[in-house]
């Protein structure tokens, strides 16, 4: 089986509106945005994401960058749209939540049914199979 990757940088910064009215990465996020786009064409992506608590997931997730001190209320309301109608959603870890908004803004309404794993060591688990 070939597994494929896009391994980005776990920076809010990535996130439109994070830097407040400054953009430093925008050409990032667009070869990022592109790059998840481009994977997410042989199927459904899963994010592993660095977490410094207990192993959480897989399990959907909605973004959040509340544990990064950024408040959500304080991003552009187009970042939230693929989850907007899951409101009742657990938020995800800071490194998860960059994950999943770059995800939505490469794959839209797709990205809120996008399976999270947040762990400090991905070397004691069994990934799951996603098909």
């Amino acid at each position: 089986m070939l597994t494929r990757a896009v391994i980005l940088p776990a920076t809010a910064l990535l996130v439109p509106g994070a830097a407040g009215a400054t953009d430093p990465l925008a050409p990032m996020r667009l070869a990022v945005c592109a790059a998840l786009a481009n994977l997410a064409e042989n199927g459904p992506p899963l994010v592993l994401a660095h977490a410094s608590g207990p192993v959480r997931g897989p399990d959907v997730f909605r973004p959040s960058l509340a544990a990064a001190g950024i408040a959500d209320h304080m991003l552009p309301d187009d970042v939230w749209t693929p989850w907007a109608t899951r409101p009742a959603l657990p938020p995800g870890g800071t490194a998860a939540s960059v994950a999943l908004l770059c995800l939505g803004m490469a794959l839209g309404e797709r990205a809120a049914d996008v399976l999270a794993l947040e762990a400090v060591s991905y070397t004691h688990l069994t990934l799951p199979t996603i098909r």
